[in-house]
């Protein structure tokens, strides 16, 4: 394997870390970084070491484009000279009845409705936006009548891609399909947050926060899907750079704006990444670990959580 080039990283300065823990752990140490000044497929990847063993961690984008493949040579050097690969949820390999036995877990019974939970109000705002986007809704089930038959954490999760669908951009696992495909009959693949634990988490917020989530998706979906769309398109040049504080920013000003019910399941599920990738780094197999960038970044992201556990991480650039 040619030896990258690494770059070492440090999350840029950000408020102090909110853990959800009894402690804040202390500060994450703060090595120099190196921005990539030239125009190298770089991509945006991280060698994590530890006294006895090495991970490398990818940044995957949810909207790729074409122009990103085939990705960077040291990209899939780095995944052949790995042992197994970790991935968020191995959808492609799950049965599809298993899906369907999850989804089947959020819907109401006959005699009962979404709407005997929620507020007349909370079904208005969803009615109003669908009048607005009648095809959209029609074609995936958002309006008030067709969310009824949805439990609270169910509907959440439905209408969490509601700005994606009106921008255009609905979430693509490319990039995962990818590296699977580079994978299987190779590597042993690996899930480290399976779907049911995903969906436990989720059965788990207050059904006044799912609420108050899906009400500010619609009410504020044509903003957040002209966000969404200008975001896909600054992200694809700033993951070929490597440029991870550019990338950083873009997504943190994202979640800033982002409901308490999405910022839960966003920490919660950065700290279950950081951990299984913890456990991973105390065995002895090497690992290529595939998550999507917004686990990755941000005061409370699986870089800082890694580098706090005290391990060594430094973001791998293109050889010259």
């Amino acid at each position: 394997m040619a030896q990258p080039a690494p770059a070492v990283f440090a999350l840029p300065g950000s408020p102090a870390p909110h853990l959800p823990s009894t402690a804040a752990p202390a500060p994450a140490p703060a090595p120099t970084r190196t921005v990539p000044a030239d125009s190298r497929r770089n991509g945006l990847l991280w060698r994590i070491r530890s006294a006895t063993n090495t991970m490398y961690l990818v940044a995957i984008l949810s909207h790729p484009s074409p122009e990103l493949y085939p990705l960077p040579k040291h990209i899939d050097d780095a995944l052949r000279a790995s042992s197994t690969l970790l991935v968020e949820a191995d959808l492609a390999s799950m049965d599809r009845s298993t899906v369907v036995a999850s989804a089947a877990e959020g819907i109401y019974p006959t005699t009962d409705s979404l709407w005997n939970h929620f507020s007349p109000e909370t079904s208005k705002v969803i009615a109003a936006f669908c009048a607005a986007h009648e095809r959209m809704c029609a074609a995936h089930d958002l309006a008030p009548q067709a969310l009824g038959k949805w439990q609270p954490w169910m509907a959440a999760l439905l209408t969490l891609n509601v700005p994606d669908l009106l921008a255009g951009t609905p979430v693509d696992s490319e990039m995962d399909r990818y590296f699977q495909s580079r994978a299987r009959g190779r590597l042993r693949i690996r899930e480290i947050d399976p779907l049911h634990d995903q969906l436990a988490r989720v059965k788990q917020v207050p059904a006044s926060a799912l609420e108050e989530s899906i009400v500010a998706i619609f009410r504020d979906a044509d903003r957040a899907a002209e966000l969404k769309s200008r975001e896909v398109d600054q992200l694809q040049p700033l993951w070929l750079n490597g440029d991870m504080e550019e990338a950083e920013a873009l997504v943190s000003r994202r979640m800033e704006e982002s409901s308490p019910f999405e910022k839960r399941v966003l920490l919660e599920g950065q700290a279950h990444l950081a951990g299984a990738m913890t456990q991973w780094m105390h065995g002895s197999d090497r690992c290529f670990a595939a998550i999507d960038l917004d686990w990755i970044v941000g005061a409370e992201g699986v870089l800082r959580r890694l580098q706090q556990a005290g391990f060594q991480v430094q973001q791998i650039l293109a050889p010259r």
